[in-house]
């Protein structure tokens, strides 16, 4: 089982896109379900622009406080990636909700 930063154990992946990868965890300190994006590594000026972008998001995101937003627990760099740990929130993929929207 992959475990980041010592506490987040995977426990499958949800998702996958251009720039990152999508997990359902465990954070085995606070004993909850999270859900965590990583960036994945690359040396590409175009990639790191990108998940700067996001970092800038997450930041912004993380001193809100609004209904329906997902609540952000850890924002950290580990193996050359980004990790953003939110709470999960248990629903049906955009892909199930709306067969075809997305390509396999």
């Amino acid at each position: 089982m992959e475990t980041f930063k010592g506490r987040f154990e995977v426990i499958r992946q949800v998702g996958a896109g251009a720039y990152f990868d999508a997990f359902r965890a465990f954070d085995s300190v606070l004993r909850r379900s999270v859900f965590i994006k990583k960036s994945r590594v690359s040396t590409d000026a175009t990639v790191s622009a990108i998940v700067e972008a996001h970092l800038h998001q997450w930041k912004a995101l993380a001193r809100t406080n609004l209904n329906g937003l997902p609540k952000i627990y850890d924002v950290f760099q580990e193996y050359d990636s980004w990790f953003l740990v939110t709470e999960w929130i248990e629903s049906p993929s955009l892909r199930a909700l709306v067969p075809g929207i997305i390509a396999e």
